[in-house]
């Protein structure tokens, strides 16, 4: 299994860094292994920053340590805009993954040939660049034929991370063909992720949809404010270092336990140097941080205009948890907006921009948050 080197700094802002530096999510694992080991394909539903790609990462890891060992095939389509896309994804992850022995008993030569790969020589770097070269018209026939290839193989997982991007793809029916796809590989198990949780929401439970009742629903919280906090203490303790518990209950606090903001605060807290973090000092800790930050919030503000309702709508969420009734009589009259229609047509836009995102309230329909929790406590320190 690959080593995980010790950090310098025990809460990294990037990437995965192996099962020491990851807080629990125990139950949740659990979760995903039971479903795989059962035959179940899963729809991962998360809001933004709050740690669903570390949690497929190490469901990853702890796979591949498992024996016998899966094949895990993990694809952000975030960076995919076309099936051709999803194919180069896919195929690229199978050349890294073949280090691992994926498909070994192939010879090199049958690999570069079904992947339609070729190798070329960069001019910058003088280095070999791998490259998959396609044709519009063989895209599905070659994706098909790459998942056959792949089905050979057992215990083989496939996670497409951001799913809900296939919406965009400009393929007739890219959704229903992939689902096609899935039902046609009984044999290998897929992991569809998003954080657009409306758009997702709508592909895995409208019975409208290709994927509907196609795979087991499973939502992501925050990770549990007891757990969190002795994964903190622990990681400054073992450094011979400490943090109080009411400096802790404050990170959770201002952070909302969302993944991100609470690694990049105690990652500050850490890299300070002091050998006792107590709550004054991590107070400040977090006012250097949004200080940090302050450019590009400054910059949102400015495009957005302080004075136009999306700016003021933005100011009004931050003291909201989730925004449920934006058009309600209480919302709007404690914010004097006087204007539904606007209201409306505000959260859209901010939609679009990616500042805020729509989630599910059981029972209620559909609310909205903003996506960055440090954002949000900026926003309120606004005079």
């Amino acid at each position: 299994m690959k080593r995980f080197p010790k950090l310098a700094n025990p809460f990294p802002l990037v990437g995965y860094n192996g099962p020491h530096y990851f807080c629990d999510r125990k139950k949740e694992l659990a979760e995903l292994r039971a479903a795989l080991l059962n035959g179940r394909n899963v729809a991962l539903i998360a809001r933004r920053r709050i740690g669903k790609s570390s949690l497929l990462e190490h469901m990853k890891y702890s796979l591949e340590a498992m024996r016998p060992a899966w094949k895990v095939l993990y694809i952000d389509l975030i960076k995919s805009s076309t099936l051709q896309d999803l194919f180069k994804l896919l195929a690229a992850e199978l050349v890294k993954q073949r280090k691992k022995g994926f498909l070994a008993k192939f010879s090199e030569l049958e690999v570069m040939s079904r992947l339609k790969m070729t190798i070329s020589l960069n001019p910058m770097t003088q280095l070999p660049d791998l490259s998959f070269q396609l044709r519009e018209s063989q895209t599905t026939q070659s994706l098909s034929a790459l998942l056959d290839w792949i089905a050979s193989e057992k215990n083989v997982l496939i996670i497409m991370d951001e799913f809900q991007q296939v919406l965009n793809y400009p393929e007739k029916n890219a959704e229903g063909y992939l689902r096609s796809e899935m039902m046609r590989l009984p044999n290998v198990r897929f992991i569809f992720s998003g954080s657009d949780q409306r758009l997702m929401a709508e592909m895995f439970q409208s019975h409208t949809r290709p994927f509907f009742n196609s795979t087991q629903m499973m939502g992501l919280e925050p990770i549990d404010s007891n757990d969190y906090s002795q994964f903190i203490i622990n990681h400054f303790k073992a450094y011979k270092r400490t943090i109080s518990a009411d400096a802790v209950e404050y990170i959770l606090q201002v952070s909302e336990r969302e993944t991100y903001a609470v690694q990049k605060i105690c990652n500050s807290a850490f890299a300070s140097g002091v050998a006792f973090i107590t709550l004054p000092i991590v107070k400040d800790i977090f006012v250097k941080v949004l200080l940090e930050q302050q450019g590009y919030y400054e910059n949102v503000r400015t495009l957005l205009r302080p004075s136009s309702v999306q700016f003021q709508l933005l100011r009004a969420m931050a003291t909201e948890r989730i925004l449920e009734e934006p058009t309600g009589k209480d919302f709007m009259s404690r914010n004097s907006f006087t204007n539904s229609s606007s209201i409306l047509k505000a959260l859209k836009a901010l939609e679009t921009t990616g500042l805020i995102s729509r989630v599910v309230v059981p029972g209620k329909g559909h609310g909205y948050y903003i996506n960055d929790a440090l954002f949000k406590s900026w926003l309120n320190t606004l005079p």
